[in-house]
């Protein structure tokens, strides 16, 4: 590389630096991320609406959500590589339309499932470019290199050309580089995915690690046990909008007294969900049931007869604390079963069996 470019990625590093205030962490800052009324729409049902949401600087923000959910358009917004139909977006106070300057393009850094990679050159070498064009210095590059490929146990292939990696280790070279450059923005869109374990635990180290520095960072996916462990506040995307947004303690303390129950079959078998007191929510995904229900000790064995009565052939049965999956069951479905109430009209069901159902508030 020429000294004039590295002199001008050096230059668009020192413009990219935050302004310092008076006071340090004790003075207000922007918020990191500012959406308000956002929508992007692909066609019916697809993409985002009325977004509102802000994210202050220095906070790990986790979107859960289903495939279609609209978790991804969000977080090609959010990246600059799409644009919004209406309402506004603003990243460190500078509204979207106008984050295409090198200065603003420093202070974030997005990492999405498939990464693109000069095939020919090494995962090194690669890495080596990518944080030139950030704008860092030569001595900072290998130190903070060596690092992370060590952290990725990549170190040994470091050297072997990206055409020869398989997709965990892409996909290991894509964050490595992105952690490597230090952004004040991180954005990970499905990080957990293709990841062994061990750097899935490096990782969220390293994104604790950030927040405590008091750096941004957004993560979208479908993993909740990864968004458990790093993000301290959630959203839940269904069907394109934000069904709910709360600190990830607090919808834990919303599952304390409720037990997961997860019922697997022997072949896949459908069923209706039971008409029960206390079950809270109920999903059928192929052979696999998972059902939130109350502490009560004789919720298990009532929701396992209820099963069997339909006919459901139980092959496993496993009973566990609730996480934030459970929490998104029982938030995205209690909206949805809320629009369905709505727009049904409250009539007495005549049948014995139907008026059971209704006591207990369970749509047939």
């Amino acid at each position: 590389m020429s000294e004039d470019l590295v002199m001008e990625a050096t230059a668009v590093a020192r413009a990219a630096e935050p302004e310092r205030r008076p006071g340090g962490d004790r003075e207000k800052r922007v918020p990191a991320i500012v959406a308000r009324a956002l929508a992007r729409a692909y066609g019916p049902g697809k993409g985002v609406e009325d977004i509102d949401l802000e994210i202050p600087e220095g906070e790990c923000f986790g979107i859960l959500g289903r495939n279609g959910s609209g978790k991804s358009t969000l977080t090609r917004l959010l990246s600059g590589t799409e644009a919004a139909d209406s309402g506004s977006l603003a990243v460190f106070g500078v509204p979207a339309r106008l984050r295409g300057s090198p200065a603003m393009k420093r202070r974030s850094c997005a990492v999405f499932d498939r990464s693109v990679f000069w095939e020919n050159l090494s995962g090194r070498e690669n890495a080596y470019f990518f944080a030139r064009s950030y704008g860092m210095e030569d001595g900072e590059i290998q130190e903070r290199l060596a690092f992370f490929f060590d952290l990725a146990g990549m170190d040994e292939r470091a050297s072997d050309k990206v055409a020869e990696y398989s997709f965990g280790m892409r996909r290991k070279l894509g964050i490595l580089e992105a952690l490597a450059v230090d952004p004040d923005l991180l954005i990970l869109d499905e990080p957990s995915i293709g990841l062994d374990a061990a750097f899935k635990l490096s990782l969220t180290a390293q994104i604790r690690e950030r927040t405590e520095r008091g750096k941004t960072t957004w993560i979208s996916g479908n993993d909740p046990e990864f968004l458990e462990g790093t993000a301290s506040r959630v959203g839940f995307m269904e069907k394109g909008r934000l069904a709910a947004c709360a600190g990830v303690g607090e919808l834990l303390r919303d599952l304390r007294k409720t037990q997961t129950v997860l019922v697997e079959a022997e072949v896949p078998t459908r069923v209706d969900r039971p008409a029960l007191p206390g079950l809270r929510a109920f999903e059928q995904d192929g052979d696999t049931i998972s059902a939130v229900i109350d502490g009560d000790p004789f919720g298990v064995p009532r929701l396992m007869d209820a099963l069997v009565r339909q006919g459901f052939p139980i092959r496993t049965i496993e009973v566990r604390r609730g996480n934030l999956r459970d929490a998104f069951l029982l938030r995205t479905l209690a909206r949805t079963l809320a629009r369905l109430l709505a727009r049904t009209p409250a009539v007495m069901p005549a049948s014995g069996r139907d008026t059971e159902g209704a006591r207990h508030g369970v749509p047939r």
